[in-house]
């Protein structure tokens, strides 16, 4: 990260009187400047302050310093992103296990009626399932899925390290039999969080994608997941 700095000026020696004394300032931000991001207990993050240090003539009169802390919101419109703008259509006869025995198949069909969202947004879905296992569907979760992978460089080697995050869209009762299929719409319990564009673009060494991810729970302990279903978060459509 590169920081701008404001010298003193050694041949001035100005004197401040005791009072309210200012001082305008401004700054031109590069274009190319990642949004902030930072996440609690996370392997890297982008952060941006302001700090100013007051200098006293004697020793025994420490400096005076203060740092103000903001954040960076770069814009990245979905039009930009081709992919985001089209609907999802997602299909897939997922594998049904339980307690490390195979119990059959689950179809599942997750259609939304776009790939792209902002923040303040809710996600409109529509999940066709067939139940081909021999138990009865109980629950379904649909969550988005935030994976920020960091990469580093040390010693001419390189290393990806990555983590993730999710946020429930919804959460649904099924009591779906056997060999039967239903259809499931609605939308998400809430509104998209204010999460970081897809990409974190202006930042080389921290990248951001989010996927959508069904998960069904059936019998004591099986489950079936889907979470291969890319969507793009932007700033503005």
């Amino acid at each position: 990260m590169a920081a701008n700095t404001f010298p003193s000026d050694p041949d001035n020696d100005e004197m401040l009187e005791a009072g309210n004394h200012t001082y305008p300032f401004e700054l031109d931000f590069p274009e190319n400047m990642p949004s902030s991001f930072s996440e609690h207990n996370g392997m890297g993050h982008v952060i941006y302050h302001c700090h100013v240090e007051i200098g006293r003539r004697y020793a025994y009169s420490p400096d005076i310093a203060k740092t103000k802390w903001f954040d960076v919101h770069r814009p990245l419109s979905l039009k930009t992103i081709p992919d985001s703008l089209v609907p999802l259509d997602f299909r897939k006869e997922c594998p049904a296990r339980s307690c490390c025995c195979n119990k059959g198949s689950v179809e599942v069909h997750l259609k939304l009626t776009k790939s792209g969202f902002i923040p303040g947004e809710r996600i409109a879905y529509d999940v066709r399932l067939k139940n081909n296992t021999s138990s009865v569907l109980k629950d379904m979760t649909i969550t988005l899925r935030r994976v920020v992978a960091y990469t580093g460089h040390y010693k001419g080697f390189k290393r990806t390290l990555s983590e993730s995050k999710v946020f429930t869209i919804a959460e649904r009762v099924l009591r779906l039999g056997v060999n039967e299929e239903e259809t499931y719409d609605g939308s998400s319990v809430g509104q998209v969080p204010a999460l970081p564009p897809t990409g974190l673009p202006g930042c080389k060494i921290i990248d951001i994608n989010y996927y959508v991810k069904v998960a069904i729970k059936f019998g004591l302990c099986g489950s079936v997941d889907v979470d291969e279903c890319k969507v793009w978060i932007g700033t503005e459509e």
